[in-house]
């Protein structure tokens, strides 16, 4: 195969529902420092080529979405400015399908992308509430840093909710006195207040149900040291449910309907609220990163 026949491929796999055996074709390229050279020469064009007002028009954007998929997976060093660069790009919206894919792309990097992540988070650092999505790179790359550690802690002051959310991501047990405090805090008051977190509607009513909602599943994640795909933690976070919870009847766990939650049409979907698609998951996790 040739530089033709690559152009060929990535034309093929730049539409939003393609294939999936195209993607394997490029994908399965046999000269891998060749494949890697072009697609991150494409992510360079993109970033170099696109403005803000006119990125969502943009021809490369379904095709940019693969091969970020496919960088990740091959863990390419030499993609990982030019996905800081994309990130930056776009912008802070996880509703736009090329962020959430990049940067879980850029979170499959692991040790090597860590110092060149850390240096865009520490350029964001005078205005905090926006080096959570540096942060949240940081958290999942598994590599332990005191930095990242004070940066998540210092991200309390901002957003708590998120801030354990990053915690359970990085996995380290020291966050969990402050994980537990925070579920058990929030469980009193669903008791305390008789609000049942499993009735239609609820998180969209009850500010506290979608605060617990989050805490618990990374109190489980955090404790047990299991991701939310494990075939056992919809298990853990029902017995968690059942020890805290006094006012609710559980029908989520005892009568599974597979019934597809709707969200209000007016209603943003938060990366961190429970997917419409009806899996359980936080968007974020599940339809997010599609």
């Amino acid at each position: 195969m040739n530089d033709s026949k690559l152009e060929r491929l990535f034309s093929k796999i730049s539409k939003e529902k393609i294939p999936r055996e195209k993607l394997e074709e490029l994908r399965n390229y046999p000269d891998k420092n060749k494949l890697t050279d072009f697609l991150t020469q494409k992510l360079i064009t993109f970033c170099k080529y696109s403005t803000e007002d006119e990125l969502y028009d943009n021809d490369l954007e379904w095709g940019v979405i693969h091969t970020c998929e496919i960088l990740g997976e091959l863990k390419t060093e030499k993609a990982i400015t030019p996905m800081i660069d994309l990130l930056s790009l776009i912008g802070d919206d996880y509703e736009i399908v090329l962020f959430s894919v990049a940067a879980n792309a850029l979170g499959k990097m692991g040790k090597i992308a860590f110092e060149p992540v850390y240096k865009k988070h520490k350029q964001n650092c005078d205005n905090l509430k926006d080096t959570s999505v540096w942060l949240s790179i940081l958290a999942v790359l598994g590599v332990k840093d005191e930095r990242v550690r004070q940066g998540i802690q210092q991200y309390m002051s901002i957003d708590s909710v998120e801030a354990i959310n990053l915690m359970a991501d990085y996995g380290d047990k020291s966050f969990l006195p402050i994980v537990e405090e925070c579920v058990n805090r929030v469980a009193r008051d669903l008791n305390d207040n008789q609000i049942d977190p499993f009735i239609e509607g609820a998180r969209f009513e009850e500010p506290l149900v979608s605060t617990y909602i989050d805490t618990r599943e990374s109190l489980v994640m955090l404790k047990e040291g299991m991701s939310m795909d494990h075939p056992d933690f919809d298990k853990k976070v029902e017995e968690l449910d059942r020890k805290l919870l006094k006012y609710s009847d559980f029908k989520i766990y005892e009568k599974p309907t597979g019934k597809i939650i709707q969200f209000p049409t007016n209603h943003k979907i938060g990366r961190n609220e429970i997917c419409p698609c009806g899996s359980g998951k936080k968007y974020k996790n599940c339809c997010g990163k599609k």
